[in-house]
């Protein structure tokens, strides 16, 4: 509001008993006059101030001697009001004729005024928001008497809350100024915010002339803000989901020109109540910031971000600052917020754990590496195998699986620990369960599956075992490409616990392709099944032919020339081709025969060719004649083994009838290419008389011999058959049977005999046999197909090394090992050369070595044994099948000796080269004293080392407590508070000074149409809003009282204007008068219309203002002045002085002559007079102002009617 400087209009000489005119301080403590009247009764002005007096008096009343009564009150008669006092005693304040004696003249040296009447204006230029700047206002007394400045308030106007005076000139008052001299007021500024701020301050003296002095004070800001933000961006990086990031920050400062000031309206997320960020803004000091906020050029703010994910992904968002810039794109400056919400992931590798198939009393072991792949720390908080048999285990260097549960293992991110899988196998069969994995992760139960298959692999056993075949001799033919084809059997069972698989059969490199198999494979064989290989040996040329067989199988106990699973079928074989030679080569012819006399022919057999020639069957065809007969034919089937010996056989003919006989002698034998000799005999019977033979054949003497037939010829010295030959079919040289004499029979053991000069000799052995002994008598007593000590051959002796041996069909063939060997290589030249007692590398069987894990084994017998542990490791439980189990070197359960447990003491112990220590603290410890040795601070719970060593809790105003590894507070101290409930910036609350805090948290003063105030942690009421004021004193209502807008000066630009009146119309004009000395002013003009007059011979112009008779002027409190000028176009400035010199209640104006009362507070009206037909068209002007001395929020109401 502009206000212009107020004189007083009622001067002392114009008011000499009219209008009362009073103000009082702002304490109403205080009351200014100029005349007695302008005190309350039973008061009176001295030297402007009205004073209480001890002695009261009614007008005219008695006082005591030296006291004069003067407005009721009982004063000196040297009193300084005296001046004032006409002839009659009778005070009228100061006539204008009256001598008042010695008076103050104020006067404004500083600030300069301007205009006429002067305006002074204070003017505090730029100010940045929160700085305090001080102005002056420097006062001078011109006048003759002591000039005592009573009151120094501050009018309404915006930002006046902004204006205060400095304490020490409040406490000066009143200022006395002596004649000549001058005062300094001083007056402080703050800028609470970036607008022009203006008001007026009020200095109230004891110049009767000026008692009040308007000073305008103002300050202005001057040029643009500029909102910028730096930087654009902030990256987090990764945080655990659920925790909360190191707070990020970035700066929001004003760039803009000159000083003006940038109002910061708010910063906040762009994404509505976004879980994952939050902002906070502080300023300078550190203190939360509260919007709108304003910021200074140069100045910035810091706006802190915090992160804290509550889902697993990339989170980003915008913070935006929202200002008052003006330039739009601005108004909106956004940075940029982004990080990863990370969970810890525990990865468990292989997965599943599948061990394969391990073998039955054998031990498998897989390595599985449980890691954090995530990029939060998590604990493993136990292992266990669900599901599974006793036959599986877990055991792990890294960890204390049996403690886990009291023990969590952290791993932090890209961390890994490896655990062993053991399976041990006691019966064959799948077995599967799973691997339960207990942790803090979001997935706080991982199984993996896990699984294995025991196993009894596939054996092989061969019939005949050992694998050996011997095929002899097997013939071929070179005349005619003949071969002949031996095929043998071998059968393959499996005695093991799964099907056997033959994979390849085939001929070792050295082996002859004469020798052949079917079938070429062989489909899987089931357990407690066979198979069989038909081999079959066909010569392609003579001599002995040695091969083998190589099998290759999935039976893992097999071994040979390094392939496991392989073993050798050894075969053996002769290639022979034999030639019989038969004389006569085709016939036999007998000629004539007596009847009755046998004719008898040599047959000659011999073999002619390689190997032997074996004589099957001898015998005359079917459909030969009766007459032929064979004769002293060898024992069938007869080897014939080389050219050297000769077959001797006779046929013969006796003929019984007198006729031509045929027939045919077959010679069958094993060669190939002549398998069948075929000589055709022939003869005829010729006839001699009964009881007569021809012996001479002389046929001149005819039957010359008497011979009766006895039967077929035996011998015995007579001619049994009448053939004219006494025993012939005997010869006693040659005759096996009758050798040298009849009855004597030749014959050796399992040898040809033969009679040779009448000497029984032994011609050859039977095939197998042989006379190793040279004895004739004993026969060939050696039996070399089976004599392991002459085997195929006298003197050829079978042995092996560590093995039986055993003669078959003449070859030597290894048996089985002495008891502590074995042939581990498959060889038989060696024999069993592999000792299996007490050998490491085979112990009990082959490629049974003995091994225990970080051991020394022995073999003790054919039994594995652990001899010793290697350095660093022991047998701690007793069971040699896991070898020397533990670490004493790093296992905290056994560190240097079994048992011995390294101890906890808050933390994950560990070994190290067998000394007790800590690895890491459990979760809330630490080792803080750096000893290694135990984590001796729990550093979740002490103030000294909260979450970290040297951590010392130390929070603002407060006593901190540590909990869960965080600082927080415990007490706050007197006068402080956390309300905020956030710990690290302690208890950031004054509670003694701070309106939105006081006493305790989220105690807001608050007042109504006021500023509250927090002194001694009591809300205080504190300075009123502009256009507020306590006007009844009492806090708890606040600033109960608005002042009205209508203007405190006559001034054309401000005063209110109740327009032009129309004849019979009333207008209402209500208002209060807040702050003390504050008046209203209004104006109206009341045209007149005289012709109407002239006509109607009556002046009917008249003019009344007056309170409203009910509630218009409560208790009296207030008065009018009226201002009228015949002009109705004229302005304030030619107002003049009141119409009536006391103050108004009732105001009338009739178009009368003179004396016409107009002015009065009661009495009659005076009815309209004679006409006197003149223009009263008029302006008025109304000051309404307070006479009451308290100061009230009640308000007038004035009723204007008009009519003509």
């Amino acid at each position: 509001m502009f206000v212009s400087r107020l004189r007083w209009t009622c001067l002392a000489a114009l008011v000499v008993a009219a209008c009362s005119d009073s103000t009082t301080g702002p304490d109403s403590s205080v009351i200014t006059c100029d005349r007695d009247e302008a005190c309350p009764y039973g008061q009176y002005c001295d030297e402007g101030v009205c004073k209480d007096v001890v002695n009261k008096c009614g007008d005219g009343g008695s006082c005591p001697d030296g006291f004069t009564c003067r407005h009721g009150a009982c004063v000196p008669v040297e009193s300084d009001g005296d001046a004032g006092t006409d002839a009659d005693g009778e005070g009228d304040g100061g006539d204008s004729g009256a001598d008042l004696g010695p008076q103050p003249d104020v006067f404004v040296q500083s600030p300069a005024g301007s205009g006429e009447p002067p305006v002074y204006q204070l003017n505090f230029g730029n100010v940045l928001v929160g700085q305090t700047v001080s102005g002056e206002i420097i006062l001078g007394n011109r006048g003759t008497a002591d000039l005592r400045i009573l009151q120094l308030n501050f009018e309404m106007g915006p930002g006046a809350a902004d204006f205060s005076l400095p304490p020490e000139i409040v406490s000066s008052l009143p200022i006395v100024v002596t004649p000549g001299a001058q005062a300094t007021i001083g007056v402080n500024y703050r800028a609470s915010d970036g607008l022009t701020d203006n008001a007026i301050l009020d200095i109230i003296s004891n110049d009767p002339d000026e008692p009040l002095l308007k000073i305008h004070l103002l300050s202005e800001f001057k040029g643009e803000p500029g909102a910028t933000v730096s930087p654009l961006a902030l990256q987090f990086g990764d945080v655990p989901v659920g925790e909360a990031s190191q707070p990020l920050s970035f700066l929001i400062s004003n760039q803009g020109s000159g000083n003006a000031v940038l109002t910061l309206q708010d910063v906040r997320m762009e994404i509505p109540a976004n879980p994952d960020f939050s902002v906070a803004v502080q300023d300078a000091n550190g203190d939360p910031v509260t919007f709108p906020a304003l910021v200074n050029r140069g100045d910035a703010l810091t706006a802190r971000v915090v992160f804290h994910p509550t889902i697993k992904q990339a989170l980003s968002d915008n913070v935006v600052v929202i200002s008052d810039d003006p330039d739009p794109a601005d108004q909106q400056l956004k940075v940029a917020v982004s990080g990863n919400g990370v969970t810890g992931d525990l990865s468990v590798q292989p997965s599943p754990a599948d061990l394969g198939r391990v073998r039955v009393g054998r031990h498998g072991e897989l390595t599985l590496v449980i890691s954090n792949a995530g990029g939060a720390d998590f604990s493993l908080t136990g292992l266990a195998l669900v599901g599974l048999s006793q036959d599986w285990s877990l055991s792990s260097a890294d960890l204390d699986i049996a403690n886990l549960g009291t023990n969590p293992h952290l791993l932090q991110p890209t961390q890994s620990v490896t655990i062993l899988l053991g399976f041990d196998p006691r019966d064959a069969g799948l077995q599967e369960g799973h691997l339960e994995i207990s942790n803090t992760s979001p997935e706080p139960l991982r199984q993996v599956m896990v699984r294995a298959t025991g196993y009894i692999p596939p054996r092989v056993r061969t019939i005949p075992d050992p694998a050996s075949l011997v095929f002899g001799n097997v013939q071929f033919d070179m005349l005619t490409g003949q071969r002949e084809t031996k095929e043998l059997e071998l059968a393959i069972e499996n005695i093991g616990g799964e099907p056997l698989h033959l994979t390849q059969i085939q001929r070792s490199s050295s082996t002859s392709s004469e020798y052949t198999f079917r079938p070429a494979s062989v489909p899987p064989v089931d357990v407690g099944e066979q198979t069989s290989l038909r081999i079959a040996f066909a010569p392609q040329n003579d001599g002995p032919k040695l091969g083998a067989l190589l099998v290759d199988t999935d039976d893992p106990d097999l071994s040979l020339e390094g392939v496991v699973g392989r073993f050798q079928i050894d075969m053996s074989a002769t290639g022979i081709d034999p030639t019989i030679f038969v004389s006569p080569a085709s016939q036999i012819v007998f000629g004539n025969a007596y009847l009755g006399r046998l004719v008898s022919a040599d047959v000659t057999i011999r073999n002619a060719g390689l190997g032997p020639l074996v004589l099957n069957e001898i015998l005359l065809t079917p459909g030969s004649a009766s007459e032929f007969s064979l004769d002293n034919l060898p024992a069938l089937p007869m080897v014939i083994a080389n050219p050297m010996v000769e077959v001797k056989f006779q046929a013969r003919f006796r003929p019984l009838n007198l006729a031509g006989f045929s027939g045919a002698l077959a010679i069958r034998s094993s060669d190939l290419g002549n398998p069948e000799v075929v000589l055709n005999l022939s003869g005829t019977g010729v006839g001699c008389p009964a009881g007569r033979i021809d012996c001479n054949g002389d046929p001149q003497d005819e039957c010359e011999t008497p011979c009766v037939p006895t039967g077929v010829e035996v011998c015995d010295l007579r001619d049994n058959d009448c053939d004219c030959d006494t025993d012939e079919d005997f010869d006693l040289n040659t005759d096996i049977n009758n050798c040298g004499v009849c009855g004597r029979v030749c014959s050796f053991p399992h040898a040809q005999a033969a009679c040779q000069n009448r000497v029984c000799v032994l011609l050859t052995c039977l095939e197998g046999w042989s006379d190793c002994d040279n004895d004739q008598v004993t026969g060939c007593e050696t039996h070399t197909s089976v004599d392991v000590n002459n085997c195929g051959q006298c003197d050829q002796v079978c042995q092996f090394a560590h093995a039986s041996a055993s003669c078959l069909a003449g070859q030597c063939v290894m048996g089985s090992c002495e008891n502590g060997y074995a042939n581990c290589n498959s060889g038989t030249t060696d024999g069993c050369e592999t000792s299996i007692w007490n050998n490491v590398d085979n112990c009990g069987s082959c490629g049974l070595r003995c091994q225990f894990q970080n051991a020394v084994a022995r073999c003790l017998g054919t039994t594995c044994d652990l001899d010793y542990c290697l350095p660093g490791f022991a047998n701690c439980n007793f069971q040699d099948g896991d070898g020397c189990e533990v670490n004493l070197l790093t296992d905290p359960n056994n560190c240097q000796t079994c048992n011995h447990v390294c101890p906890s003491s808050g933390g994950t112990p560990v070994c190290n080269s067998g000394i007790c220590g800590i690895s890491s603290c459990n979760p809330g410890w630490a080792d803080c004293d750096h000893d290694g040795v135990s984590c001796e601070t729990q550093t979740s719970a002490d103030v000294n080392n909260c979450g970290a060593c040297g951590n010392m809790c130390s929070l603002d105003h407060a006593t901190a407590r540590c909990v869960n590894s965080t600082c927080e507070v415990d007490t706050c101290a007197n006068g402080w508070g956390n309300c905020d409930s956030q710990h690290p910036n302690g208890c950031e609350r004054n509670l003694t000074n701070d309106p939105a805090y006081c006493g305790f948290c989220d105690n807001q003063c608050s007042f109504a149409h006021a500023t509250p105030l927090c002194q001694a942690s009591t809300c205080t009421l504190g300075p009123c809003d502009p256009g507020y004021y306590n006007a009844d004193g009492n806090p708890t209502n606040g600033c109960e009282c608005h002042a009205d807008t209508v203007s405190d000066v006559c001034d054309d630009a401000l005063i209110t204007d109740l327009g032009i009146l129309t004849s019979g119309q009333t207008r209402q004009a209500s208002g209060n008068l807040i702050p003390i000395l504050d008046e209203d002013w209004y104006t109206f003009t009341a045209p007149d219309n005289h012709t109407a007059d002239g006509t109607s011979g009556t002046d009917f112009y008249h003019v009344r203002i007056t309170f409203d008779p009910g509630s218009g002027n409560p208790d009296g409190e207030f008065a009018f002045e009226i201002y009228r000028s015949p002009n109705p176009g004229a302005g304030c400035a030619a107002k003049g002085s009141p119409v009536c010199s006391m103050p108004d209640t009732t105001y009338d104006y009739y178009a009368l002559t003179p004396p016409q009362t107009q002015c009065r507070t009661s009495g009659a009206t005076t009815s309209p007079g004679p006409p006197l037909c003149r223009d009263d068209s008029s302006r008025y002007w109304i000051r309404v102002y307070r006479v009451a001395t308290q100061v009230t929020c009640s308000s007038y109401i004035l009723n204007i009617s008009f009519t003509q």
